[in-house]
């Protein structure tokens, strides 16, 4: 789980520096919520980090991957975990408009 998480944050890290692999890197973070974890609470922590790394670069995205993210998060503001739909619920709002 920590190097599930570990790797999430740094693959925003790389979006950022590297550009040319936004598309792909979003991509596969929106893939989280399909992977197989230990618990359903790993599945929750990990799609809190995918929308938190996410942030740092969704201004750079093209507009159906914009559309996708949202997506997820949309999905996510049901989440169990409060935590992370809380977080869900604040990037839907601090994005929904652009």
């Amino acid at each position: 789980m920590i190097t599930a998480n570990n790797t999430i944050t740094a693959l925003g890290q790389i979006a950022l520096a590297k550009p040319e692999y936004t598309a792909q890197i979003t991509e596969e973070l929106l893939q989280v919520e399909h992977y197989q974890y230990d618990t359903d609470e790993c599945r929750n922590i990990a799609i809190g980090k995918v929308l938190l790394s996410v942030t740092g670069f969704f201004d750079r995205l093209d507009p159906d991957s914009k559309r996708q993210v949202l997506n997820f998060a949309q999905r996510a503001t049901n989440n169990s975990r409060h935590a992370t739909a809380d977080k869900a619920y604040e990037f839907v709002h601090k994005f929904r408009e652009k």
